[in-house]
């Protein structure tokens, strides 16, 4: 389906924050739910958002930044979330 017909969503910058950091939760299938059957929608600004907040120190330890930006879909084996090792 091409993308001007598909639902357009935007997602609260702390629903694709939890989602990295926890891939079993409700935020987690919420961002699913739009990479599959959707087009998630970001402004310039949200996206800053998302990318400062997610380069903080505090999820050094849940997030492996180097992978981050190759993933594209939170789910199991999504390199953004976990521990690292």
């Amino acid at each position: 389906m091409k993308d001007e017909h598909r639902l357009k969503a935007v997602l609260d910058t702390n629903i694709w924050i939890s989602a990295a950091l926890s891939q079993s939760g409700a935020p987690a299938a919420v961002v699913r739910q739009v990479l599959q059957n959707g087009v998630p929608v970001f402004s310039a600004a949200t996206f800053r958002e998302l990318e400062t907040r997610l380069w903080k120190p505090k999820f050094d330890r849940y997030l492996d930044m180097a992978t981050c930006s190759t993933a594209s879909t939170p789910g199991p084996g999504w390199p953004c979330s976990g521990p690292l090792p």
